[in-house]
This record gives structure tokens, C-alpha cells and sequence, in this order.
């Protein structure tokens, strides 16, 4: 039998059980027997004790693991018992205790009992508890002794609804952009830890900065997600939020590209992912940067993609990648080539070569003067004024997704 009654500190009705046979030790009874030599609530500090209450509830909990996390009821009905329990220890103590009980630390893990909250899978409501006390969110901001804020800690627990909760506290959202002591922003951690897509895009939304911040071994989130064998739908998402096309050319510690990762570590969805990076990598570069700077880029991939790699099968990958990209560079190359030559004879069909033409021009009287033809700044000036810049870039749409394909059936045939 149970009725309801309201606790105002957390706004979620709170169910009362009715009274327990006398043999029947209560709720409190049984977390006091973990604290045998801990005071009456009325002789000790309501705020230490409460504090040590909620960690010692909250370690109880495990939350969605396996092989509980199969038995969806079963996970629902013990969500709901620490809901009920949370509850009742709390309806103990005044709003003044949980207010401090919210900012303290239990040992030497430095941990809030936000930051337990958010390792435990704790119920959500627990949390708009935790920070309705905290009026300042100045808990949101606390690093524990590893430097993680609680954004980091329910980043690796796959809680969409948590982290959106979190960032949404965060009116300056400087906690998306703080590093743990390791060096990994929220973001990185939600990759390494393989959160899903909803979570990274809510750590993304208005902070695509965050792409291009290295972590551990100088990794950006996409390298993290391709050592982390993420998701296809995760490294999309990541490539499309990254509009300067830089992190997925950008060398991690060692000069491995995302592209060398993935090779390296994706176990499922090798070719799906490479696919993603390869066209990343191709794929409106040249409309983003202009000829020269693609030509930039690409020595930069050629180079990088040389790195050296102790794994056989991922080295020969490699190489095949390299031996695509260059030929597909050649192309390109020779098209534009063929644009300065097309240009030299100004477009014309009249004559068969550009000697012919070079010939004929420096047959002509060029200016009042009659100053002698000079070939090469002719040649020099016509490659300037080709249009090749803007020809090839026309063209490259046409071009750039042949490669892509090219390389998935050559691995696809390895």
C-alpha cells in the first residue's frame, strides 16, 4: 500500500510506503548500520551526514550495466526504488543541509554527489535535485581528482537527457570548452567513451570550435572517433560539422591521419567509415580552398599518409589510399595542364601546337616599338589569366567522388 505526498525540493511526488512490520528494519535503519558509530541527526552536522547518505545510496546504484541493463523492467523498477529511497533520506534534512550537502566532497575522489549522480546512471530527477540546490550551478564547474566536471563523467554514460540537462545549465557554456586533467574536452570524452550521436551533437551545437581542440596524443575528436571504431553516424556528423575541412587532414602526435586510424582500429564498419573520411578529404576541398591551396593539401595528406606503421595489413591499406590519391592528383594535374596549353593558344583550333602559336606571335609587331617576343612571360601571363582556378574547380565535382569509389572496391578486393 502506498500514498503519495509532495517534496517541494525536487518537484517529483515522493512515494511513502505504509509502516513496515515492527521486525522489519526501515530505509534509514539499514543505511545507518553502514555508519555504526555516526550520531543522532539532531547531534551531528545535517550536511556531513546527509552528504555521506546520498554517496553511500548513490554507490549503491549501478544503474543500466549489464546483465540487468537486459531486463529493461527490472532496470525501470530499480531506478524507481532509488527514486523512492533518494527521497526519503532527503525529506530527513532541511533544504538548507541538501544546499550545502550538494557542494560537498566525501573522500578523496573530490567527487560531488552530482559527479556520482552522473557515473551511477542515476534517474534525471535526481540531478534537477541536486541542481535546484545549487542555485549558483557552481557544481556543474567543480573538477573532481582527475580533473572531470560532471558534463565529462555523464559524457561516458550515454544519458542524452543528462547532458542536455547539464549543458543547459551552463549559461556560459564554458564547461564544454574545460579540459580534464588528461587533456580530453566533454567531447572527446563522449567519443572515446562511444556516446551516442544525440550527445555529441548536443556538445557540438554552437561550439563546432571544440572540433579543431586537441586532446591526449594531440588527437582531435576525429581521431578519437576513429581510434574508438565510433560509429559511421558519429564520424559523419563530426566531418559535417567541421566546415574549414581541417581536422580530417590534421595529424594527431605521431603524423597518423583519422583516415590511418580508422585503417587501424575500426573493427566494424571499416570501409563505411573510410568511405566518410575519404570523401572528407576530397570532396569540396577544392571549391572550399582554390587550386593552390589543394594542391597544398594534398602533399600534406601524400606526406602524412607515409607515417610509419608497424601493422602489416593497415600499412598496405595505407599505401593503397597513397596510390589512389596520387593518381587522382595526376588527373588533376594534367587538366590543368590542358587549361594553360587551351589558353596559351587562346582557345583557338587554328594551330596544331603551341610552338606553332609562339611562333606565330613573335612574328607580329607586339607594340609601337617592335620589342622583341618574349615566349616564357607570355607563357607565364596566359597561365595567370587561364582561368584554370575556376575550369578545374568547375570540373571537380564531376571528378572528386571517382576516387572514393575507386579506393573501396580496391580494399573491398583486398
Amino acid at each position: 500500500m502506498t500514498v503519495q505526498a509532495h517534496f517541494p525540493f525536487f518537484g517529483f511526488p515522493m512515494l511513502t510506503r505504509a509502516r513496515a512490520p515492527a521486525n522489519s528494519p526501515t530505509i534509514h535503519a539499514l543505511i545507518s548500520s553502514h555508519y555504526p558509530n555516526h550520531k543522532s541527526i539532531m547531534d551531528t552536522d545535517d550536511a556531513s551526514l546527509l552528504r555521506s547518505e546520498l554517496d553511500h545510496l548513490l554507490e549503491r546504484f549501478r544503474g543500466e550495466t549489464t546483465p540487468v541493463a537486459e531486463v529493461p523492467e527490472l532496470v525501470a523498477e530499480i531506478r524507481q526504488a532509488l527514486q523512492e529511497e533518494f527521497v526519503e533520506i532527503v525529506s530527513q534534512f532541511s533544504y538548507e543541509a541538501l544546499q550545502k550537502a550538494v557542494l560537498m566532497t566525501f573522500d578523496d575522489s573530490r567527487r560531488l554527489p552530482i559527479h556520482l549522480a552522473c557515473d551511477k546512471n542515476a534517474p534525471i530527477e535526481i540531478l534537477r535535485c541536486f541542481l535546484d540546490a545549487d542555485v549558483g550551478k557552481v557544481s556543474i564547474r567543480v573538477p573532481d581528482k582527475w580533473g572531470d566536471l560532471p558534463l565529462h563523467t555523464a559524457c561516458s554514460r550515454h544519458q542524452t537527457e543528462v547532458v542536455k540537462l547539464l549543458v543547459d545549465s551552463d549559461v556560459t557554456k564554458k564547461t564544454i570548452h574545460t579540459k580534464a586533467d588528461n587533456g580530453s574536452l566533454p567531447l572527446h570524452t563522449a567519443i572515446r567513451y562511444k556516446a551516442p550521436a544525440s550527445v555529441v551533437h548536443l556538445l557540438l551545437e554552437n561550439n563546432e570550435s571544440t572540433l579543431l581542440e586537441p586532446g591526449p596524443y594531440n588527437q582531435l575528436p576525429l581521431h578519437v572517433a576513429c581510434r574508438n571504431s565510433a560509429t559511421p553516424e558519429v564520424i559523419q556528423l563530426l566531418l559535417q560539422r567541421d566546415t574549414t575541412k581541417k581536422a580530417v587532414i590534421r595529424g594527431d602526435d605521431v603524423g597518423r591521419l583519422p583516415i590511418h586510424l580508422a585503417l587501424l582500429h575500426a573493427t566494424e564498419n571499416q570501409l563505411s567509415i573510410t568511405k566518410l573520411l575519404m570523401e572528407g578529404m576530397l570532396c569540396g576541398r577544392m571549391e572550399l580552398r582554390g587550386l593552390d591551396l589543394w594542391k597544398a593539401d594534398m602533399k600534406h595528406v601524400l606526406e602524412l599518409l607515409q607515417t610509419h606503421e608497424r601493422d602489416f595489413t593497415t600499412r598496405d591499406k595505407l599505401d593503397i589510399v597513397q596510390d589512389v590519391i596520387r593518381n587522382f592528383i595526376e588527373r588533376i594535374f594534367n587538366l590543368e595542364l590542358a587549361v594553360w596549353r587551351a589558353s596559351c593558344l587562346q582557345f583557338s583550333a587554328e594551330f596544331s601546337s603551341i610552338h606553332c602559336f609562339i611562333e606565330h606571335l613573335s612574328s607580329l609587331e607586339l607594340s609601337d616599338t617592335k620589342d622583341t617576343f618574349d615566349a616564357s612571360v607570355y607563357k607565364a601571363d596566359r597561365r595567370i589569366k587561364s582561368g584554370a582556378d575556376v575550369i578545374v574547380r568547375d570540373v571537380m565535382p564531376y571528378l572528386e567522388f571517382e576516387p572514393v569509389n575507386e579506393l573501396i572496391s580496391k580494399l573491398m578486393d583486398y
